[in-house]
């Protein structure tokens, strides 16, 4: 593109060069990286939300196909993702009381952006491409 200025590897238009970032836009960009880290950053918060893609699934059927995850593990993560309203825990009130996880409105919101980091990686990790 005409006039456009490279720094380093990035062109300008597609990564703003930031001079001068105020406080508050700091914090705010922290928070995000923080929130994103929490969801992405973690191996079974991804493999539960990999197993919910195809549907909703109960405590147990999710233990048995994320083995070797323990229940105390399990839970924790479940309830991360509940809090970040990436998925849902819809009880059914059956005899004994059924517990089954599903994803959000807002979790599928997120797959375009989880493909995109799934392409980006299979095409630029060299042990994986090919």
């Amino acid at each position: 593109m005409p006039g456009t200025r490279f720094r380093g590897r990035y062109r300008e238009d597609i990564i703003p060069v930031v001079r001068y970032v105020r406080m508050e836009d700091k914090e705010k960009v922290c928070k995000v990286i923080d929130t994103y880290l929490s969801i992405f950053g973690n191996r079974w918060n991804l493999l539960i939300l990999n197993e919910l893609f195809f549907g909703p699934k109960r405590f147990n059927e999710l233990k048995r196909a994320l083995s070797p995850i323990t229940q105390t593990v399990l839970t924790r993560h479940l309830k991360l993702l509940e809090d970040m309203n990436v998925i849902e825990r819809k009880v059914l009130s059956d005899t004994p009381p059924s517990v089954y996880y599903a994803i959000s409105k807002e979790g599928y919101s997120m797959i375009p952006s989880m493909m995109a980091s799934y392409e980006w990686i299979i095409q630029h990790v060299p042990e994986l491409k090919g």
